[in-house]
């Protein structure tokens, strides 16, 4: 946002692409404050993330006490849905500031609607537009969680209050509108629409083993929670309420998800937060009046012993950068034209590479961190290049170079192909080697 600007063309990944066209702005335009502020990327992120799990939890502390939540049960909300091991790694270990921060808006909406869910809707429901586009441009698939929601309070209301739902639901699309619309107009350039996360729910592999296991154990227990809420309060708008919610958790036990427009492209950890996020809420509302909601109480402890176990011993800390890493950081200053990494030693993260060179060398290159921003016969012709070398396929190598405007290739175990392909050696440093073809540049 800094350096290229919003909608203005970047040229640092995919050999250019233009900033936010596809990416939700939602976090950038609240993390940017703190960037001018402190001048350093890695500490305005830091402070992010400690800031909207501090406004994740006032939201929570006042939201639940106008539900009539007592303190204990606030703090156990937000506990349950910002300490267990999913949220652990998915905001804080694979680094995703912008979906924790649409989640804490999503807070503010979700408190609001289960509000209105007893109580006329006035006037000052139309401000809920405000957090639903807020949602939507933060993070694409909480906003359309939050849809489920508006639906919800959509079936239960009836006359003027309907157009009331209507209408805010509406205005907070047009308040998207600045985003929403460049990135419909332009989807067909990027990969997303042939990305589709949720089919790896059909597929059944060993390092799959904790994602399904949750795939069927969190809609599950939102089930079977809302079904001893159902018992305790055998209300008709209780039902119609959640109804898009539990429809959705039936569509993702029997996988049927991956046949639906939207809801096919979102991938596991989002829908996993918002299972939970319901099943805390439904949660609190049980008592200790029958044997099941004893039982409920102790599969939430089990629950949150085996969240600690998953956290402790199968949730990777922070890497920290190898010799290896710090010897390849060594050469990116070299670098002088479009290049591309490929065959790294196994503790070399490629993308961690590729963002450090283009955040504090400003080095363009034609693979880059987010695959979404390119499109798949773009995608096709990087998978092509690591296949000819591979293969020690030099025509096609050198062929795809050219499609791909490469001129610099750094690699740490092929260097004699490399050579082989007529390609200049630039620069040999601790097994690592850049090699430079001029010929195969073109204009792009």
């Amino acid at each position: 946002l800094d350096v290229c600007g919003y909608q203005q063309f970047c040229p640092y990944w995919y050999n250019g692409f233009v900033a936010f066209r596809f990416t939700p702005p939602g976090w950038y335009f609240f993390a940017y404050p703190l960037y001018l502020l402190f001048t350093d990327v890695k500490v305005a992120t830091s402070v992010a993330i400690i800031l909207s799990f501090l406004l994740g939890f006032f939201i929570t502390w006042y939201g639940g006490k106008k539900l009539g939540l007592n303190s204990l049960q606030r703090l156990f909300f937000f506990l349950f849905f910002a300490a267990n091991a999913n949220a652990i790694r998915g905001f804080l270990r694979t680094g995703r500031p912008h979906e924790l921060l649409a989640w804490v808006i999503f807070f503010g909406l979700f408190f609001t609607l289960l509000w209105y869910k007893d109580k006329k809707i006035t006037l000052r429901f139309y401000l809920l537009s405000f957090l639903y586009a807020a949602c939507i441009i933060t993070y694409v698939a909480v906003g359309v969680f939050a849809s489920l929601l508006l639906a919800g309070l959509f079936l239960i209301k009836s006359g003027k209050e309907r157009w009331h739902i209507v209408l805010t639901t509406a205005l907070g699309v047009v308040l998207t509108f600045f985003w929403t619309i460049p990135y419909l107009l332009h989807l067909k350039e990027s990969s997303l629409l042939a990305t589709q996360q949720a089919t790896w729910l059909l597929h059944f592999t060993p390092d799959l083993l904790l994602k399904q296991s949750a795939s069927f154990v969190f809609p599950l227990f939102f089930l079977f929670l809302f079904y001893l809420s159902w018992k305790r309060m055998p209300d008709r708008r209780h039902l119609l309420f959640f109804l898009p919610t539990l429809l959705l958790a039936v569509f993702y036990i029997f996988r049927l998800n991956i046949f639906l427009p939207v809801f096919r492209d979102i991938f596991p950890s989002p829908y996993f937060n918002f299972f939970l996020l319901l099943s805390g809420y439904l949660y609190l509302q049980l008592s200790d009046n029958t044997f099941l909601e004893r039982i409920t109480h102790g599969l939430v402890l089990f629950g949150i012993i085996i969240s600690c176990v998953i956290s402790l011993f199968f949730t990777p800390y922070f890497a920290q950068p190898t010799s290896a890493a710090e010897d390849l950081l060594t050469l990116i200053p070299q670098v002088q034209d479009t290049y591309f990494i490929l065959d790294l030693p196994p503790d070399v993260y490629d993308k961690a590479i590729v963002a450090y060179a283009s955040i504090y060398h400003n080095k363009t290159t034609s693979a880059g961190y987010y695959q979404h921003l390119a499109p798949s016969s773009y995608l096709e012709s990087l998978s092509q290049l690591g296949h000819a070398m591979d293969t020690s396929d030099c025509s096609t190598f050198t062929t795809s170079l050219t499609l791909l405007n490469t001129t610099q290739f750094i690699s740490y175990t092929h260097c004699d192909f490399l050579a082989s392909c007529n390609l200049a050696l630039t620069t040999h440093y601790k097994g690592y080697c850049i090699y430079t073809s001029e010929q195969h540049k073109q204009a792009f």
